[in-house]
Formats: structure tokens, sequence, C-alpha cells
């Protein structure tokens, strides 16, 4: 039980010098206004999503005869 016991204090010991550099490596300062673009909601989306408006085009007359 004692040798359980160390190892648990070295783990313990590494744990406690691991966190800070996670806890300083985790949170980034936010960046700065003019490095990030305006929210994704605002900007257009990309070039087949904007393609993809409207409603989509009448179904070809030749590819429903084939189907029937």
């Amino acid at each position: 039980m004692a040798d359980h016991g160390e190892a648990d204090g070295v783990g313990f010991d590494e744990n406690r010098m691991a966190q800070p550099t996670l806890r300083f490596r985790g949170p980034a300062p936010p960046p700065t206004p003019v490095m990030r673009g305006p929210p994704p909601l605002l900007r257009p989306p990309p070039p087949p999503f904007g393609l993809m408006r409207g409603p989509p085009p009448p179904p070809a007359p030749a590819l429903r005869t084939a189907a029937l």
C-alpha cells in the first residue's frame, strides 16, 4: 500500500506541475477586431452554397420520360 501511495504522490506532483502550463496555454487572448472578420452568419456562404440559392430548377422532361 505504501508503494501505491508514493506512486499517487508522484502523480499528483506531476499534475500540479503540468496544470499551470495547461492553464496558461488554454485560454488565448481574443483576436483584435481588425484580424477577425465579421461574424460567420453575416459572411456570405462558400460558392457551392451561394449558387444553390433560390427554388430548385424544374426536372428535365427527358429525364422524367426515361424514368417512366
